[in-house]
């Protein structure tokens, strides 16, 4: 164990550079919270219910990418969706009541945002979870795809400052329960495919207690209650569709209850790696 004074003697050398780096370096860079004055008004709303629905503990998802190619860096934020407490059998979030809407932040180019997301057209249809941006048909402009638990959602750009669903027609609706996603050209034909996360086997009708059997007690599960899903693989096609590859690309069991995904050349091979970040 170090003396007092071997431990002081310790800290003054630590700060020393420290010091110097202060009064001879640039000038450090600060951040100002302007969320007020930008007009960014988008509320994360998860629906809390007393049935402590796993899903309700994990929702929210953002992209920042320019969707209208002026130059400048808009804002997608994804939204949670209404729940019953408790939901009916066979029942499904609802997204009608705009406080839970996905929102798109039209950049102003002044420091400040318009809500676009009704002109737009990509306000979401279900509980939301996580977003990809990519020009997957190669048309110069950024298309969306959301996660959610559900049917997920390709949002096609129709370079005229709006969206439109193609999600049945391109064939990349996944299901069940989808986290986060990536647009990465896997196959190195010039065309972006899609790697989709998806997390547990899980529905209202296996929400089982967690925590103790009493009024009040109840808690959200851990996610080692439940099996993990597989991941998906989407090849593109080239022709605005997408082919479910995932036995192909190696991914026939589920490696992991997943969270989100990034891509390298991790092996400097000249093709992408994926690298899944899981839960517990």
């Amino acid at each position: 164990m170090r003396s007092p004074v071997r431990q002081a003697a310790w800290l003054i050398l630590l700060q020393c550079p420290l010091l110097f780096a202060q009064t001879s370096g640039p000038e450090q860079p600060t951040f100002v919270d302007i969320t007020e004055k930008s007009g960014v008004a988008f509320r994360n709303e998860p629906s809390r219910t007393s049935e402590k629905y796993l899903l309700e503990s994990m929702v929210g998802g953002a992209a920042v990418f320019d969707y209208d190619n002026d130059g400048d860096l808009d804002l997608y934020f994804v939204n949670g969706a209404a729940l019953e407490d408790p939901m009916p059998q066979d029942a499904r979030p609802r997204k009608e009541d705009p406080r839970y809407w996905n929102r798109l932040y039209r950049n102003n180019g002044d420091l400040t945002f318009t809500d676009v997301t009704e002109q737009a057209g990509v306000s979401g249809h279900s509980y939301g979870q996580g977003v990809a941006v990519g020009d997957y048909d190669n048309d110069g402009f950024a298309d969306l795809y959301v996660t959610n638990y559900g049917r997920n959602i390709l949002y096609r750009n129709n370079r005229k400052g709006g969206f439109r669903d193609v999600t049945e027609s391109a064939g990349a609706a996944a299901g069940e329960w989808s986290t986060g996603a990536a647009f990465f050209d896997f196959d190195a034909d010039g065309l972006l495919d899609l790697a989709v996360v998806r997390y547990v086997d899980w529905d209202f009708s296996k929400n089982v207690w967690c925590g103790e059997h009493k009024p009040g007690y109840r808690s959200y599960c851990h996610p080692d209650n439940f099996a993990p899903i597989t991941h998906l693989i989407y090849r593109n096609n080239g022709d605005g569709t997408f082919r479910d590859v995932t036995p192909q690309a190696g991914f026939a069991d589920a490696p992991g209850k997943g969270l989100g995904v990034a891509f390298n050349d991790f092996n400097l091979d000249g093709r992408l790696d994926l690298f899944f970040a899981n839960d517990s």
